[in-house]
């Protein structure tokens, strides 16, 4: 994980995070201890307060860590205020959904690219049911300008403006079409060589001078902006952070790249429900 990343070691935050253990519900604290082994954590300073982005890192999940993780999601219910969906966002899935997933995600991000697969196997395997709007949030704190802000990837405002750019061109379609290839050539961690962004481009068929013009204008500069802006409303300060907003209105909080059968779990408990 890249340095600027600022991975915590001191003493000060491992009895930091014993202090949160402590906290949690026992079942919970169960399963961070006995099944989270590899836990990646995103430190991302922000006005007010730190917030940790977790992983689970190539360990499968049995059923009691499964349910607690589940029940920790569910636990969040109306957590989160959420800026309604529009017909300007990026939506895939039903039109009729019974619920819909609204996710906040930083191309440059690690995490998200693995909650890319995860959410693409959502919209497999829920597509008649569930939508998902996908919002940039650029972790480079051009929408916060407070002074706790750090700026993790610089390079993934003008990511986010190129898959605008790929919209412009061909639709909601090409826009994920783009969103999903760079996620599948990025190195994450603002590694991604910017000439990237043209190679994707070519490779969807795109006019490329007419994607140059684009990316050199501001057209789609406020349109990414707005994404980030909102998600600041709703208390977004890492990525991925999605909200998930059932069919009577009420929100439930996925702070991380949860992995697909945590994601199935709490939709097939919300559907039943």
């Amino acid at each position: 994980m890249e340095e600027n990343e600022k991975i915590e070691h001191t003493e000060e935050h491992v009895q930091h995070n014993k202090k949160k253990e402590k906290e949690l519900s026992l079942p919970m604290a169960i399963v961070l201890g006995a099944f989270l082994i590899a836990i990646a954590i995103i430190v991302v300073k922000m006005p007010a307060r730190t917030v940790t982005t977790t992983e689970v890192a190539g360990n499968s999940i049995d059923a009691t860590a499964l349910k607690a993780m589940v029940n920790h999601v569910l636990s969040s219910k109306n957590a989160t205020p959420v800026v309604p969906v529009t017909e300007s966002d990026h939506i895939q899935g039903t039109k009729t959904p019974s619920i819909t997933i609204i996710e906040y995600s930083d191309l440059e991000c690690p995490f998200c690219k693995n909650f890319d697969t995860t959410m693409n196997k959502v919209i497999q395997n829920y597509g008649d049911r569930v939508d998902w709007v996908y919002r940039h949030f650029p972790l480079d704190c051009v929408d916060d300008k407070s002074d706790s802000c750090t700026p993790l990837h610089p390079k993934a405002r003008n990511e986010a403006i190129a898959s605008e750019c790929a919209f412009d061109q061909g639709g909601n379609d090409m826009f994920w079409q783009y969103i999903t290839n760079v996620f599948s050539i990025t190195p994450s961690n603002n590694r991604l060589d910017p000439e990237q962004l043209n190679y994707v481009a070519k490779s969807l068929n795109l006019n490329m001078d007419d994607f140059a013009k684009c990316m050199k204008s501001d057209k789609y500069a406020k349109a990414v902006s707005e994404d980030a802006k909102a998600g600041l409303k709703s208390s977004v300060r890492g990525t991925p952070n999605s909200i998930i907003v059932d069919k009577s209105g009420n929100t439930y909080t996925v702070s991380g790249a949860y992995p697909y059968e945590v994601m199935s779990g709490v939709l097939d408990t919300l559907l039943k429900n």
